[in-house]
């Protein structure tokens, strides 16, 4: 009740450690809902970066496990339906920062990096519309193309396998399964075929398979679409508002030769494996 009342900054001014122990409180799981309903509401009142961003990477690239998930389910998501341009920033800003944590050890055993926050970054995005293929209404401002393939390219070639997976999940899943994959989706997906196919773990490997397969789904979906989509134009087909289905453009048109490439190379490098 006190944030409407006397404003973000002015209870910053009172409790200037009150940003940073909201974010801490989302640690316990009996008491994150609570924390994000709080932050959702001083976001609202003042989305200005300058009180929440700081506190946002602080934590959001810790060693500490719990901490790292309940800031996914709670915080990202506020920030990416509250905040215009919020998860942006939040991921240029993880990109500028030192890896302090890259060569230390998490609780849990693992390797800390902010790698790691910035996959849980573009995974919320894509999850909130925010990826850079189109901008949600919830998100006023897309993450940048060439950004995103960045941290997911590094995270595909990183030593752990938790991390492979978490990228390879989000280059080969999308919301749409008619939006055909980018050209640097495609790539990727090659680059991690080619160095991932001799893995001696027999659960990495039914993993990788399940993404796999449905990364060649969304292929044929796609696909399929985009040559529908071509038959209707050719025909001279209307839809139901009497208007005359248009003819891919060049961009979706290129997408069927760049999947007929990537599914020769895979034949040759599946064959030469043999």
């Amino acid at each position: 009740a006190l944030v409407p009342r006397i404003g973000v900054k002015a209870l910053l001014a009172k409790a200037p450690g009150l940003a940073l122990s909201v974010l801490e409180a989302m640690r316990d799981q009996s008491v994150g809902s609570g924390a994000g309903a709080l932050l959702e509401m001083m976001m609202r009142a003042d989305p200005d970066a300058s009180w929440w961003l700081q506190p946002v990477l602080q934590t959001l690239t810790e060693g500490d496990t719990k901490l790292r998930y309940g800031l996914c389910n709670y915080a990202l998501p506020t920030i990416a339906r509250v905040v215009p341009g919020g998860i942006t920033a939040l991921l240029l800003a993880l990109q500028q920062m030192p890896d302090t944590h890259a060569h230390t050890l998490s609780e849990a055993g693992g390797q800390v990096s902010n790698l790691w926050a910035m996959t849980a970054v573009i995974k919320v995005a894509r999850k909130w519309g925010a990826s850079g293929e189109a901008a949600s209404q919830n998100c006023a401002q897309p993450l940048p193309p060439d950004a995103t393939a960045k941290v997911l390219r590094e995270a595909l070639l990183h030593e752990d396998d938790e991390m492979r997976l978490n990228a390879l999940e989000m280059v080969c899943l999308h919301p749409k399964m008619t939006e055909p994959p980018t050209s640097a989706e495609l790539a990727m997906v090659q680059e991690f075929l080619a160095l991932n196919m001799k893995s001696s773990s027999s659960n990495y490997r039914q993993k990788c398979m399940e993404l796999l397969k449905k990364f060649f789904m969304r292929l044929r979906i796609a696909r399929q679409h985009i040559e529908a989509m071509k038959k209707k134009a050719l025909r001279g087909v209307r839809n139901e508002k009497k208007e005359a289905f248009c003819m891919p453009d060049e961009k979706l048109m290129s997408v069927l030769h760049e999947v007929d490439a990537f599914l020769e190379w895979l034949s040759e490098h599946l064959t030469a494996a043999l």
